[in-house]
């Protein structure tokens, strides 16, 4: 189903802003903190990422976020074919 605004154009524009973001490739230990609770490293959710395209080397404008229930050997796989970006600061 269309929206409404698909049948007629805004009446106004609002203003749009853009932001630039440094990436760099992620490390498989970009993904991981240390629980002091389970004694061992586990995933670091919440962790935001960029998927880069195996055919046409462009970067998807969409971030994606991971959370404990992605698929981890897909994750691996993107990290080990160098897939996967991250930014280079915090968003702190």
């Amino acid at each position: 189903m269309a929206t409404l605004t698909a049948f007629e154009p805004r009446p106004y524009v609002l203003p749009r802003q853009v932001a630039e973001i440094e990436l760099v490739q992620a490390l498989p230990e970009d993904f991981k903190v240390y629980s002091p609770f389970y004694k061992r490293d586990i995933l670091r959710v919440g962790m935001v990422y960029w998927l880069q395209s195996s055919v046409t080397g462009i970067i998807e404008q969409t971030p994606r976020r991971l959370t404990e229930y992605c698929n981890q050997d897909e994750l691996k796989e993107w990290l080990d074919l160098k897939m996967v970006w991250i930014a280079k600061n915090s968003f702190g």
